[in-house]
């Protein structure tokens, strides 16, 4: 059992005090419930009155979560990532790798040539892996007599954003809107900006700008050409990396790439034989989308969140790669071993010392926390979803001072145990495998002589 005694990290770094939870009033639950890696169904989660007698904050706020509510949708904010990283780890694997492609085409005179960029949505195609790329490009293509570029284009999946990896300094970059950045004038002022200032490379670069890639496959088949590729991280890494962080970006990224709001309609009804009245997505994030004017949140209800994190479990760990994987691989991991996460500050105890694998989530009207506990009755799955009346101050640290409460009150009920896992510390965004390779070259021709 876990010692009411221990002194919550997250009560320590918030400055808050259960004296705090009189302002409780402020804060709704919407939803709270648990399913085993057995079970089938979800269930409502509600302390004891045995239980409610031991914490000061679950006597002040009684909470009575029906299995009405369980099936209801509500605002899931960031936990909106974990739905994310299951789709991508069900439809590609842990281990894949985005691969970006470089074509050279001749030009119209001896020693120039052309340059498009055939893109596979890499969520951290920045200025790290720009750097790699054009490093490596530059000698092939003096090797090829190519000294001057006449045109340089890419296609609608190459996303840019030169400073993806900020994050990973300034924490609050990384949960700004991600329409800021995913967006075609951002890609196009970056990319433009990069291969002027940065390349290395001599041409014209002022005319920058998208050709669709049915197209340009369409003149590929009548020019000779030289192709290159290179390699992402590995899709754990990056998903690891977006929800330790809570990085806005990447995973509307991911989620476009996968076939956006409808695809995942389509995924989640024949996968999960989940519906509208279950989920409601917009995007990859939870940040809020704005379509047609109208600011919209992804809505999920406690059930659905809790059998997607079940499904993502068994299949990364029925995963047959390289190595095993596990849910640890993809998200962030309770104890001090990890480098950073959202949850670490705000829900960290020693008592989740690789035991609990988590996610936060936070919106205007909600704050969330959803994840896995590792018991000796095997993986346990949870969400709480409460809805403060207000965004930020009291009523924010009350919503979480109360869900440290519920699920610190659940994982009493459990005999925890640990998984092996090793801190991996931060992702880098380049690799041994973000190196230029040269593909087949054009049955046209051999040659851009």
């Amino acid at each position: 059992m876990i010692s009411r005694k221990l002194v919550n990290a997250a009560s320590l770094t918030l400055g808050l005090s259960l004296m705090a939870s009189s302002a409780m009033a402020k804060v709704e639950m919407n939803a709270m419930c648990f399913m085993k890696q057995s079970d089938t169904a979800a269930q409502a989660f509600n302390p004891t009155k045995e239980e409610i007698a031991d914490d000061s904050v679950l006597k002040k706020n009684p909470t009575n979560v029906t299995d009405k509510d369980v099936e209801t949708k509500f605002r899931i904010a960031s936990l909106s990532k974990v739905l994310t990283t299951q789709w991508a780890i069900a439809k590609l694997g842990p281990e894949y790798r985005f691969k970006t492609k470089i074509h050279v085409t001749p030009g119209s005179k001896t020693a120039n040539c052309n340059i498009h960029i055939e893109g596979d949505m890499d969520p951290y195609m920045g200025r790290d892996m720009l750097t790699r790329i054009f490093t490596q490009l530059k000698p092939k293509l003096q090797a090829q007599n190519c000294k001057f570029i006449e045109t340089f284009s890419y296609d609608q999946f190459f996303p840019v954003y030169l400073d993806v990896m900020k994050h990973q300094k300034d924490h609050a970059a990384g949960w700004e809107d991600p329409a800021r950045y995913f967006n075609s004038t951002k890609t196009k002022n970056d990319l433009t900006a990069f291969i002027k200032l940065k390349s290395g490379l001599r041409g014209n670069f002022d005319n920058i700008g998208v050709v669709t890639k049915d197209r340009y496959s369409v003149y590929l088949k009548t020019v000779p050409s030289k192709t290159f590729s290179v390699k992402s991280r590995p899709l754990h890494m990056i998903l690891k990396d977006l929800n330790k962080y809570s990085f806005n970006y990447p995973p509307n990224v991911i989620f476009e790439k996968l076939g956006g709001a409808e695809g995942y309609k389509k995924f989640v009804a024949d996968r999960m034989k989940l519906s509208a009245n279950d989920i409601e997505m917009y995007n990859g994030s939870g940040y809020p989308a704005i379509i047609d004017g109208v600011k919209l949140y992804n809505l999920v209800s406690c059930s659905a969140l809790v059998h997607i994190m079940q499904d993502l479990d068994k299949t990364i760990e029925a995963y047959k790669g390289s190595r095993p994987f596990q849910m640890a691989d993809v998200m962030a991991v309770g104890g001090s071993g990890e480098s950073y996460s959202t949850f670490k500050g705000l829900y960290g105890s020693s008592t989740y010392d690789n035991t609990l694998v988590a996610k936060t989530g936070s919106a205007d009207k909600a704050i969330t926390f959803g994840g896995m506990l590792s018991t000796k009755d095997g993986d346990l799955f949870f969400a709480v979803l409460t809805s403060p009346d207000n965004y930020g101050g009291a009523d924010t640290t009350n919503a979480r001072v109360l869900i440290r409460s519920l699920v610190q009150t659940l994982a009493e009920r459990q005999k925890l145990t640990k998984f092996s896992y090793k801190q991996l510390g931060d992702m880098n965004p380049t690799d041994d495998q973000s190196t230029l390779v040269e593909e087949q070259t054009s049955k046209v021709s051999t040659s851009l002589k």
